[in-house]
C-alpha cells in the first residue's frame, strides 16, 4: 500500500501515487561531512498514517544502508522526528509517541490577479505514456485536479474531494502564461529496488 500501490483492475487508466512525499532539504548543499545534520519532510496522506511505525522503521534501515551516490554512500542516524513542533521519536529512547495529529492546509486568498508558481524540486509529468515538456496552466491544473482526486480515492475515503472539478477547468482556462523560465533536465539515477539505471 505504501511504496508499490497496486492498481484496481477498474482504474487502470492511472497509475496510483504513493501516499506520501519526501521533500529534501531545500538548500544548494551537495555533500555531507561526518557529524553534519540535515533535515527533510515526509507529508503522509490519510489512512497511510496509520503505516507510520513502517516509515520509521524504513528510515532507519536507510540510515544503517546509506544514501548517497552508489559506491560512497553515507551512513546516517535518525535523531528525532517531529510533527509540527511535537516530538514524536528521539533516538535515545527510541520510543514513537502518538504520531495522530492532522494538519489543515488552507489556501490564501490572492491579493493580485497575478501569480507566480515555482518549481522548488524536479517535476515529471507524462500525459497518454509520453513525458510533455510545456507546462500551460490549464494543463498544470488538470494533472494536480487529478492527482488530488486519485489521492482522495484511494487513501482518504472519498471518491470525488473535487466536487467543482468542471467549474475548476473552465477558470484555469481563462489564466494565461506571461513568463516561463522552465528548462528541460535530463537525469539519470540508480534504483536499488529494480537493479538498473533510470533516466529522469
Amino acid at each position: 500500500m505504501i511504496f508499490e500501490p497496486e492498481i484496481p483492475k477498474i482504474d487502470k487508466k492511472f497509475d496510483i501515487p504513493s501516499p506520501f512525499i519526501l521533500e529534501p532539504p531545500y538548500d544548494i548543499k551537495t555533500e555531507y561531512k561526518k557529524g553534519d545534520k540535515f533535515e527533510f519532510f515526509c507529508i503522509i496522506i490519510g489512512k497511510a498514517i496509520d503505516y507510520f511505525p513502517y516509515f520509521v522503521l524504513t528510515f532507519k534501515e536507510m540510515g544503517k544502508r546509506g544514501i548517497g551516490i552508489k559506491g560512497n554512500r553515507g551512513k546516517f542516524k535518525l535523531l528525532k522526528i517531529k510533527n509540527s513542533n511535537r516530538i514524536i521519536y528521539d533516538h535515545k529512547t527510541d520510543i514513537l509517541k502518538n504520531f495522530k495529529k492532522n494538519i489543515k492546509i488552507t489556501v490564501p486568498k490572492l491579493e493580485d490577479d497575478t501569480i507566480t508558481l515555482k518549481f522548488i524540486s524536479p517535476v515529471r509529468i507524462k500525459i497518454k505514456g509520453k513525458l510533455i515538456t510545456t507546462l500551460p496552466f490549464p494543463l498544470f491544473i488538470k494533472v494536480l485536479l487529478r492527482r488530488i482526486s486519485l489521492l482522495s480515492k484511494n487513501y482518504c475515503c472519498q471518491d470525488k474531494i473535487v466536487e467543482n472539478f468542471t467549474q475548476l477547468l473552465e477558470k484555469a482556462n481563462s489564466v494565461y502564461t506571461i513568463h516561463s523560465k522552465l528548462t528541460w533536465h535530463d537525469w539519470q539515477r540508480f534504483s536499488l529496488r529494480q537493479k538498473t539505471f533510470m533516466k529522469l
